[in-house]
Formats: C-alpha cells, sequence, structure tokens
C-alpha cells in the first residue's frame, strides 16, 4: 500500500487512464448526412459535458459518477471525430476537421488531469473554442445538406450542448465564488426556451416528437427551478441538466431518422 492507495487500485487507475489514452475504438461509418449533423452536434454537446464533469470532480460532487462520465466524453469525443474524418473522406463534404484535431490535443491532457481551481477559467476559455469549431462544423455539414430536416437535426441537436452548458456553468459559479457566469448562463436558458419553441411549432413533427418536447419542457422547466434555488444546488441541477440531455438526444435521434428517410 502506498500513501494509503492499494497496488490493486493502483494499477486498475493506470489502466483507465491508458484505455483513454490510446483510444483504440471501434468506429461505426455514418450512414447518411442527417447522421453526420447528429454526430458532430455531439460533439459540441461532449465539450460542455468534460467541462461540467471536471467542475463537479473539483467540487467533490456526485465525483465518481463525473469522473466515469468525463472518461466516456473523452473516448466518445475521439470516436465520433474519427468517424467525422472517414465521412468527410468518403463524401463531398466540405469539411475541415484539422482545427478541432489541433484543439483536442492540446486540452485532452488538460482532461486527464485532476482538476485545478486555479486553471479552470483557463480551461473554460480554451473549451469554449472547441465549442465554437465543433459548431462551425455542424454548420458546414447542414449548409452542405441543404434539407429542412438537417436544421432540425442541429437545432434540436444544440440543446443537448445547452443542457450540459448550463449545469457547467452554474457549477463554475459555485467553485469559483463568482457571478462572471450569470450572463452566459442566462444566454443559454434563453435559448433553450426559443429553440423548444421553434421545435414545438414544426408542422413535419410526428406525434410521438410533439409528445417528448412536451416532455423536454416540462424538465428545462424542473432544471431553472433547481438553477434559481437559493442554496448550493449543483448535485440537484446536474441530474436535471442530464435528464434534460437524455429527453433531447431522443428528440433529435428521431429528428435524424425522419431526415434520413
Amino acid at each position: 500500500m502506498y500513501f494509503g492507495i492499494t497496488v490493486k487500485a493502483l494499477l486498475s487507475y493506470c489502466v483507465a487512464i491508458l484505455s483513454i489514452a490510446l483510444a483504440p475504438l471501434a468506429v461505426a461509418d455514418i450512414s447518411s448526412e442527417a447522421d453526420a449533423i447528429n454526430i458532430a452536434g455531439k460533439q459540441r454537446m461532449y465539450t460542455q459535458r468534460m467541462l461540467k464533469d471536471y467542475v463537479l470532480i473539483g467540487l467533490n460532487v456526485r465525483k465518481r459518477k463525473a469522473q466515469s462520465e468525463l472518461d466516456d466524453a473523452i473516448s466518445n469525443f475521439e470516436g465520433n471525430l474519427s468517424q467525422l474524418e472517414a465521412y468527410v473522406q468518403k463524401s463531398n463534404a466540405q469539411l475541415d476537421l484539422s482545427g478541432i484535431q489541433q484543439l483536442w490535443q492540446s486540452l485532452k491532457p488538460v482532461y486527464l488531469k485532476s482538476p485545478d481551481k486555479k486553471a479552470v477559467e483557463t480551461l473554460r476559455k480554451d473549451t469554449e473554442q472547441l465549442l465554437k469549431a465543433s459548431h462551425e462544423a455542424v454548420l458546414s455539414l447542414q449548409a452542405h445538406s441543404k434539407s429542412a430536416p438537417g436544421r432540425l437535426v442541429n437545432l434540436s441537436g444544440r440543446q443537448r450542448m445547452l443542457s450540459q452548458r448550463i449545469a457547467a456553468l452554474y457549477g463554475l459559479r459555485i467553485w469559483l465564488n463568482s457571478d462572471q457566469y450569470v450572463s452566459l448562463y442566462e444566454q443559454a436558458s434563453t435559448e433553450i426556451d426559443s429553440s423548444l419553441n421553434q421545435l414545438s411549432a414544426e408542422k413535419t413533427n410526428t406525434s410521438e416528437i410533439n409528445s417528448k418536447l412536451k416532455k423536454a419542457r416540462r424538465q428545462y422547466k424542473r432544471l431553472i427551478t433547481s438553477a434559481s434555488a437559493d442554496k448550493d444546488a449543483t448535485a440537484l441541477v446536474a441530474r436535471s441538466a442530464e435528464k434534460m440531455f437524455e429527453r433531447m438526444n431522443e428528440i433529435t435521434s428521431l429528428y435524424a431518422a425522419q431526415a434520413s428517410k
């Protein structure tokens, strides 16, 4: 035993880190333009999920779950990037992913380290650049598809990212005891509200999509209510954000399937 850590536990930790670092990912083919938009849209979400989980670990809130989620997000981000690169090579999509690759190679080592309160604001800003580049990739794919369903896949998928963004910004405000994130939080909240209205007004929605959008709206209200509490509600906000993500992920998959027909 070294410093309270057993050799077995230490070896398990090393194996977990190596599995992420080496990332021998099984890459599935992207089957359609809508699928490509959906996968690229998930990349936006993963940027905010990684930041959220980094903050939760730093706050020691749901630490074990946050670490597992962060490990998965790192692995999935790389897997999706490989899928997108393969898709670009076999399609006519005019999409340059080199900028995302460069940003990711500088960010990944930071996310593999233990959270550093003093460095988290720099990490947030760098992650913001990765989010921006990932969003531009989605817009490029959407423009290439030239279809209304592609727009809905993008719009719906963006709400997945915003759910994680709200939780990340809330956690940052608590961890750093700073109100500098309030305006960004309010922007994200307003965008979700507006986007849900847009999606609910779509005449091409199936009854299943409309039903799930109503549930997503209720979950969004729970998320905002949790974040508006006077006391520290970081754990509750994180859980509500995850449920919001799950709702919007289901809806985005339905739009993607609809667009692929």
